[in-house]
């Protein structure tokens, strides 16, 4: 063969699939984004099977993404409202797993941190470095921690500003009644 499109076309056709397009359509079906995933791993996967099947519509490739995410940022997707195109929700669902991943972050520092110094406290030294494991509800703990912190923040704050009775050891004219009697 002297033509190498030619002989491209002969391998695909005797050694690629029977329906290459038929194959990412199947493929775009059953994509679906993995709980312990970020969302940019499915969107590299969701663009590169969307630009390789033909006449499918922008509502229909939508639709299509917001089945494959999970459950977690359909839940907040459906709190703000569905956008009305592919870019909008992409762009959407890439906010609301960013701050999905940054609280998750957080509440697993917030819980090692935690886990740290009650373990110092408790435990014998040679038992300090044993690994901890993370819960699957952190983000509510840590919803739980900030109520915690609010409340502990309020109470020593209302503990703070009302001051102490001291009517019984102040004299009329304000001083300490002992410095008043050793002034007299």
């Amino acid at each position: 063969m002297d033509d190498y499109k030619e002989f491209i076309v002969k391998l695909q056709t005797n050694f690629g699939p029977p329906d290459p397009v038929g194959d990412v359509e199947h493929q775009l079906d059953h994509l679906s984004m993995k709980d312990h995933h970020r969302v940019n791993k499915y969107l590299v996967e969701f663009n590169c099977y969307a630009s390789q099947v033909k006449g499918y519509g922008e509502g229909a490739l939508r639709h299509m993404f917001y089945n494959g995410l999970p459950d977690q940022i359909k839940d907040e997707v459906s709190c703000v409202g569905k956008p009305h195109t592919l870019f909008e929700l992409c762009t959407l669902v890439q906010t609301i797993d960013a701050c999905y991943w940054e609280c998750k972050t957080e509440c697993a520092r917030q819980e090692k941190s935690a886990h740290n110094s009650s373990d110092k406290s408790k435990q014998p030294s040679s038992s300090r470095n044993t690994p901890t494991s993370a819960t699957s509800n952190s983000a509510s703990k840590c919803k739980d921690k900030d109520k915690d912190k609010s409340s502990q923040k309020s109470s020593a704050k209302n503990s703070s500003t009302s001051a102490p009775d001291l009517s019984n050891v102040l004299g009329k004219d304000g001083k300490f009644c002992e410095l008043a009697r050793a002034g007299n």
